[in-house]
């Protein structure tokens, strides 16, 4: 079941999440060494480039499972929209599926007369600094340049949460509808995506364990290597960092009470 579904998701939607990634990182370096706009312009081109194949080998996903389930294409856009929350915290990303598709679509047509999709045309996805926390907090980079798409409404949103929130969608979606999956596990923009990992009731399990003494908590060190310590050295380095700080933050709630 959904053979053609996880060959695709593992030999082409990885290794292009991959290849952005890099072009993201590669944009990063560009702009840190000088921020005038001809001095990165190539790198932000190779950046669009490349978070343009990405959408592309996500929406074929839903071709390749058309077939196999005998869905309706919105149906199954559907439910996996149904799917997308944040990997590392379980919120809820509204829309990451319909703007993945959107970027795919433009970059194939130009302008767009799809009144379901949020964007009108590959103009809509910019290379520019939105900053940290505008899109929602603590999703793509700190500062500098990244690739935006721009909504018909004005809102704009990092294709660098989209991207992993959209994979991991996939992920839980194709091994809820009988595919087997190899145990994994597998990244996409930092993020581990397959398992599907909740932080939040990882955090909620530590807390429990820690022991609060009067009016104290653990360093953020000591709660990082906790962190690290229960969940078997699994996660990677930007995950540890958000579980410590969930950690964290409930210990300070907890002290306060």
């Amino acid at each position: 079941m959904l053979e053609r579904a996880v060959k695709h998701l593992l030999q082409y939607v990885l290794p292009a999440a991959t290849d952005y990634d890099e072009a993201e990182r590669g944009l990063t370096r560009a702009h840190q060494r000088d921020d005038a706009i001809s001095s990165w312009e190539e790198e932000a081109e190779k950046a669009k480039r490349c978070a343009a194949n990405l959408a592309i080998a996500i929406d074929g996903l839903t071709d390749r499972s058309t077939d196999d389930l005998g869905f309706l294409k919105t149906r199954i856009r559907k439910e996996v929209s149904n799917l997308c929350c944040w990997p590392a915290t379980g919120a809820p990303r509204s829309g990451a599926i319909n703007r993945v598709r959107a970027v795919a679509d433009a970059y194939r047509h130009g302008n767009l007369n799809n009144l379901t999709l949020p964007i009108s045309s590959d103009e809509d996805v910019l290379v520019v600094g939105l900053g940290w926390g505008l899109d929602s907090w603590g999703v793509g980079k700190y500062s500098g340049v990244e690739v935006l798409i721009c909504e018909k409404c004005g809102d704009r949103y990092k294709f660098l949460a989209d991207a992993p929130v959209a994979v991991a969608a996939w992920f839980r979606y194709v091994g809820a509808h009988g595919a087997a999956l190899p145990k994994g596990p597998y990244h996409c923009c930092g993020l581990q995506v397959h398992p599907y990992v909740n932080l939040s009731k990882q955090a909620d399990d530590i807390v429990a364990m820690i022991v609060l003494g009067p009016n104290k908590a653990p360093s953020r060190e000591e709660i990082r290597r906790l962190a690290d310590d229960a969940t078997c050295g699994a996660l990677t380095s930007s995950e540890l960092d958000t579980l410590t700080d969930m950690v964290a933050s409930r210990l300070r709630d907890d002290l306060k009470t």
